[in-house]
C-alpha cells in the first residue's frame, strides 16, 4: 500500500513540478519581454532559473527532511545527486534531443563567453565537493557567485546589447505597438501566474521527495542513484520542453541559453542555497563516476558547438547516446 502511494505521490509531484515550472517560465518570460530584456539573457537567467526551480524545490525538500527526520537521513543524498544528474541530463539528454529535432545555433558569444562561465561554475561546484560534503560556508560561497553571475549578465546586456541578439524573431506589428501599453491587469495576471507556479513547485517537490525516497528504499536502490536518474530527468523536463519548443520555433537564443543557464543555476543556486541552509553529503561514487561524466559531456559540447557554430543532428545523437550509456552504467554499478 505504501509503495502504491509513493508511486502516486511521485507521479503527481512530477506533474506539479513540470506544470508549476511551465507557469513560472511563461510568466517570467513575458515579464522580461515587457521590460525589454534580450532573449539570450532571458534564457540564461529568468528562464534558466524557472526551469531550475524544480531542482531547487526538490533539493530543499530532501535536505529539510534529512535534517529534521533521522529516519530519512538518506534523503539528503538526493541533493548532490539531483544537481549533478540534472547537469548531465541538460547537456547530454536535452541538448541531444533538441539538436536532433532541429540544429541549435551556438554563435561565438555562446562558445567563448557563456560556456566558459558554465564550466567555471560547475568546476567550482566540484571543488567544494572534494572533501565529501558541501558545508554551510561552501553553500554561501556558491550562492554569492550566482548573484554575481546574474549581475554580470545584466550589466553585459546593457553594455553590449548586440552580443545577446542571436536570432530574435521580429514581433508582429500589433504586438510591437501594444508593448508600451501594457496595463496593470496584464502585470497582475503575470505575477499571479508566477506565484501559482511557485506553489505548484513547492507542493510537487514535497510529493516527489517522499515518493522517490520511499521507492528507493523499497527497491533497495541508493537514494543517490534515484537523484542522479529519476529525479534528475524528471526535474529536467521543463528544460527539455522549453529548449525543444524554442528550437522548433528557431529561437536558438532561448534554447541554448536555457541549457547553459540552468547548469549554472543548478550548481551555484540549487546546491549553494540548499547547502547554505542544510549541509549536503556527497554520496559514494559521485566524484569518481558522475562528476567526470558531468564535466566530460560539457567539455565535449564545446567542440561540437564550434563546428559550424551549431550543434547539429549528428552531434545531438552522439550526446543522446552518451546519456543512454551513462544511465546504463549508473544502474549497473549501483547493483554491483
Amino acid at each position: 500500500m505504501e509503495l502504491s502511494l509513493a508511486i502516486a505521490a511521485f507521479l503527481v509531484g512530477m506533474t506539479l513540478l513540470v506544470k508549476g515550472a511551465d507557469w513560472l517560465i511563461e510568466s517570467a518570460s513575458l515579464i522580461a519581454e515587457g521590460v525589454g530584456v534580450p532573449p539570450l539573457v532571458v534564457g540564461l537567467t529568468i528562464v534558466a532559473f524557472g526551469t531550475s526551480a524544480p531542482e531547487l524545490a526538490a533539493s530543499l525538500g530532501a535536505a529539510w527532511k534529512a535534517a529534521n527526520n533521522p529516519a530519512l537521513v538518506g534523503a539528503g543524498d538526493l541533493v548532490v545527486g539531483a544537481v549533478v544528474g540534472s547537469n548531465i541530463a541538460n547537456v547530454a539528454l536535452i541538448f541531444g534531443i533538441t539538436a536532433m529535432l532541429r540544429p541549435v545555433q551556438c554563435p561565438p558569444a555562446v562558445v567563448y563567453k557563456e560556456m566558459p562561465l558554465m564550466l567555471a561554475a560547475m568546476g567550482l561546484g566540484v571543488l567544494v565537493m572534494l572533501d565529501g560534503r558541501v558545508s554551510h560556508s561552501d553553500g554561501i560561497i556558491l550562492f554569492l557567485f550566482i548573484i554575481a553571475y546574474v549581475a554580470h549578465q545584466y550589466r553585459a546586456s546593457r553594455a553590449e546589447p548586440g552580443v545577446f541578439e542571436l536570432d530574435v524573431p521580429a514581433l508582429p506589428q500589433d504586438e510591437t505597438e501594444s508593448r508600451p501599453k501594457l496595463g496593470l491587469g496584464w502585470w497582475v495576471r503575470r505575477v499571479v501566474l508566477l506565484l501559482t507556479g511557485g506553489v505548484g513547485l513547492t507542493v510537487g517537490a514535497h510529493l516527489l521527495v517522499y515518493g522517490s525516497t520511499t521507492i528507493a528504499r523499497a527497491m533497495h536502490v541508493p537514494e543517490a542513484v534515484i537523484g542522479l536518474s529519476m529525479v534528475a530527468v524528471g526535474t529536467s523536463l521543463p528544460e527539455l520542453a522549453t529548449s525543444a519548443r524554442a528550437a522548433m520555433r528557431r529561437e536558438s537564443a532561448i534554447a541554448v541559453g536555457n541549457i547553459i543557464g540552468s547548469n549554472v543555476f543548478n550548481t551555484l543556486c540549487v546546491l549553494g542555497l540548499t547547502s547554505a541552509l542544510y549541509p549536503s553529503h556527497v554520496p559514494d561514487g559521485v566524484l569518481v563516476r558522475d562528476v567526470p561524466a558531468m564535466m566530460g559531456v560539457a567539455l565535449l559540447a564545446v567542440p561540437f558547438m564550434r563546428t559550424n557554430w551549431s550543434i547539429g543532428r549528428i552531434q545531438g545523437a552522439v550526446l543522446f547516446l552518451l546519456y543512454v550509456g551513462y544511465i546504463v552504467v549508473l544502474f549497473v554499478t549501483s547493483h554491483a
